[in-house]
């Protein structure tokens, strides 16, 4: 184990807390942030040169991005959940298999939720308010998710193996798979969406102009680059637990105890989704014709992209607390649990009355 690798593991051990909670918070929360501001970005070029239609086919399409979200957190925060209750008990063993446990687990949710998504494409989006918009919007929203559906292995095994870094008290490098993708999606999205025609001495470059599509292979290649720099940072060798490649597969000791940590969250995610197949289903439905529920499914998306920046200074202080919790609960120093949960209880408190205000 490298030395600024110890150092962050006697941190979390020793170090105060409320330094502790700022310095693993704030890259938890621009991580959060940009990983969120993806859909966001999106809808901000869309909106601005692609009309309502376009608007409305990304507020369609984003129930089923949550319901991958969903078998994502649970995954994601069971593992690293418990790789940080491992390493706090010094189990280097259990540590490295949970590890590839996770990219088994990422890849065989690959193989199965997206070509069942995918071959009923049509009843999903009916479910979401699709029979009501207009045949344009429906259409893009196809077309978004057609491109996009396949790509979501690359930021699970992205946003899990970030998790995991966070878990071994790397939270910058944790942050910056987050940044690397957010950074690509904010060039190549108006590129991509609006097309360039560059002509200039010799040099003749010229990009279609792709609306929807392009907004979808904008978000592909970022997923990827984030899914590059993650595995790049565990096979450099540089990180506490390695990724070995006999490590990868599913173990029945472990994967229980993972699931079980991380059912309450992906239940509250899964719950998310059906919350927006519900509000996009009533907008919809409810509308006067099939102009006004375009219009109105298009308002909505505008009023989640809101709703998403709010919320994610709270969930950057959860994933803040996480290691603190996992490391010293495996090192069976309860005294220093309770005391970071009060913090944390405050701390979250204090941003929920913030962001209400």
């Amino acid at each position: 184990m490298s030395q600024s690798s110890s150092k962050n593991l006697e941190e979390l051990a020793s170090g105060k807390l409320g330094r502790l909670l700022l310095k693993y918070s704030w890259p938890a929360l621009v991580a959060m942030s940009l990983n969120a501001l993806y859909a966001v970005v999106d809808r901000f070029y869309i909106g601005q040169g692609c009309g309502e239609a376009a608007m409305a086919a990304l507020t369609l399409a984003m129930p089923v991005m949550l319901l991958f979200v969903a078998f994502g957190v649970l995954v994601g925060v069971g593992h690293s959940t418990v790789l940080s209750i491992k390493l706090g008990a010094g189990d280097n063993r259990a540590c490295e298999r949970l590890l590839g446990e996770l990219v088994a687990l990422k890849l065989l949710f690959f193989f199965i939720l997206p070509p069942i998504v995918f071959l009923n494409l049509d009843t999903v989006l009916g479910w979401c308010g699709g029979r009501e918009v207009s045949a344009e919007a429906l259409g893009q929203a196809k077309t978004y998710l057609k491109l996009v559906i396949f790509s979501h292995v690359f930021s699970h095994l992205a946003f899990g193996l970030s998790a995991a870094m966070r878990s071994e008290g790397r939270a910058i490098n944790s942050m910056m798979c987050m940044v690397v993708g957010f950074g690509a999606n904010l060039i190549l999205d108006p590129i991509l969406i609006f097309g360039v025609n560059c002509q200039w001495s010799i040099v003749n470059f010229r990009v279609p102009a792709m609306g929807v599509a392009g907004a979808a292979w904008a978000t592909n290649v970022a997923m990827f680059l984030s899914c590059v720099y993650a595995l790049a940072y565990y096979i450099r060798g540089k990180s506490v637990v390695k990724l070995r490649l006999k490590c990868i597969g599913i173990y029945p000791d472990l994967v229980w105890r993972t699931f079980g940590i991380g059912f309450a969250p992906f239940l509250q995610q899964l719950l998310g989704s059906l919350i927006n197949v519900s509000l996009a289903a009533a907008f919809a439905k409810w509308a006067a014709d099939e102009a006004s529920a375009t219009q109105q499914v298009a308002s909505l998306g505008v009023f989640q992209s809101v709703m998403i920046l709010v919320f994610m200074p709270i969930l950057g202080a959860q994933q803040g607390l996480q290691p603190i919790f996992g490391y010293n609960w495996g090192a069976r120093n309860f005294r220093r649990v309770k005391a970071a949960l009060v913090l944390g209880f405050w701390v979250t408190t204090a941003l929920c009355v913030f962001a209400c205000v």
